[in-house]
């Protein structure tokens, strides 16, 4: 097989863009996997104490995109959860005790008690 010298004028490609990745429909992470689809699904309507999901397969295939994709698109439909603000009881120091707050609330309180104690 022989060489041949391409000038870079010949060898130029020439397309046009005609639609930016803003502007395109991200393709199926898991194209003819139904049944993950539906055990997924399936999963995130569960809401009872306990449940937990755990996610398989091999390495590449998209799995965390996959669950996080999932777990973004449900969370959009729920409400912000509640801020838990765990504190040392004095008396029972091996039984941290907590406050459920406002969501977003959390910080401010760290803040204001930084600034109580001089911290």
């Amino acid at each position: 097989m022989a060489l041949v010298r391409v000038k870079p004028e010949e060898a130029e490609l020439r397309f046009g863009i005609r639609k930016g990745t803003d502007e395109v429909e991200p393709a199926p992470l898991f194209p003819g996997q139904d049944r993950v689809e539906r055990a997924f699904s399936l999963a995130l309507e569960t809401e009872r104490e306990g449940y937990n999901v755990y996610v398989s397969g091999p390495e590449s295939v998209g799995r965390t995109t996959f669950t996080l994709r999932k777990l973004r698109e449900k969370a959009r439909e729920k409400p912000p959860p509640e801020d838990v603000c765990y504190y040392h009881d004095f008396h029972q120091p091996m039984r941290p005790r907590f406050l459920l707050l406002p969501p977003g609330t959390g910080r401010a309180l760290s803040r204001d008690v930084d600034e109580l104690l001089g911290s």
